[in-house]
């Protein structure tokens, strides 16, 4: 259940359906005995500076739990709902909160703002994966957000549980991991890592393998098409090894506050960290 974490879906404005552009974040999580959702809305000012009207969804229920005030484009909002006995009370329903899907700002007629958090079949169309952009198209954006000095925007990644595939391991874990996968140096140095994608996160230990839920690590996996998994000896001590999982994507502010949201702590590339430099968004994991 994730409650004991804080989810985060992004948010995108639609038009008759289809993706405008990105329109901020929203977060749902556990405060003791409360359910808390904050939003926070920009790059939509096309909008009246007034409220708007906001709805949690559910595969069967539309529920309104308020309004946004948005303004220039912008606008912030927080909601609470009491939890009690694995229900959250939200206007006279009782929901669980692993039902909640997504969230729902109603702008126009045919203009909203939504997050996903778990994708229905009926929404299934709603699942934005940035590989799917194509090929010559993606370049030319990805070029000029750097000539811009900003970073590649940020998609919400919202699809089912990867297959995960079994791998069978030695009583050398890694040295058995470094048999089965392709030997990387991404940093230029001796470390090793292997390179891996999301159905082989039965290698984590159980507790890290949740991951594959992670919107961050799913941008920069469908982005550049695999993951990295190694060992840090230069951390820890002689009885401990730390194993670092790491997320490709280019070093901008902003992807450097999203990974530490969704808990990439560290940010390497080959050489000095600069702006606009290729490398990997980190974070420590157990194999």
């Amino acid at each position: 259940m994730f409650l004991y974490e804080k989810r985060i879906a992004y948010l995108s404005l639609y038009e008759v359906g289809e993706k405008v552009c990105s329109a901020g974040f929203v977060s749902l999580s556990l405060e003791k005995e409360e359910i808390c959702v904050i939003m926070q809305i920009r790059n939509v000012g096309r909008e009246k500076n007034q409220s708007y009207p906001v709805f949690l969804l559910t595969e069967s229920q539309r529920i309104d739990i308020g309004t946004i005030f948005i303004e220039a484009g912008r606008g912030n909002c927080e909601r609470k709902f009491y939890f009690h006995q694995g229900r959250a009370s939200v206007n006279n329903w009782k929901i669980k909160p692993d039902e909640i899907c997504a969230i729902e700002i109603k702008l126009f007629e045919n203009r909203t703002i939504e997050g996903w958090w778990r994708i229905t079949g009926k929404e299934s169309s709603k699942q934005l994966i940035q590989d799917e952009i194509p090929e010559e198209r993606k370049e030319k954006d990805n070029a000029k957000d750097n000539e811009n000095g900003k970073g590649q925007e940020i998609m919400a990644v919202v699809q089912e549980e990867p297959e995960l595939k079994a791998v069978s391991i030695a009583s050398d874990k890694w040295e058995q991991l470094k048999n089965q996968f392709k030997i990387m140096h991404p940093f230029g140095d001796e470390r090793e890592f292997v390179s891996i994608e999301i159905k082989d996160f039965t290698v984590l230990r159980e507790a890290y393998q949740k991951l594959v839920n992670n919107s961050f690590l799913l941008h920069g996996f469908y982005n550049y098409r695999h993951l990295i998994l190694g060992k840090d000896c230069r951390i820890g001590t002689s009885n401990e090894v730390c194993f670092y999982l790491g997320v490709p994507g280019v070093f901008f502010e902003r992807e450097k506050m999203v990974a530490v949201m969704f808990g990439f702590e560290g940010f390497e590339s080959e050489g000095p960290v600069e702006i606009g430099k290729f490398g990997y968004y980190l974070r420590r994991v157990e194999i």
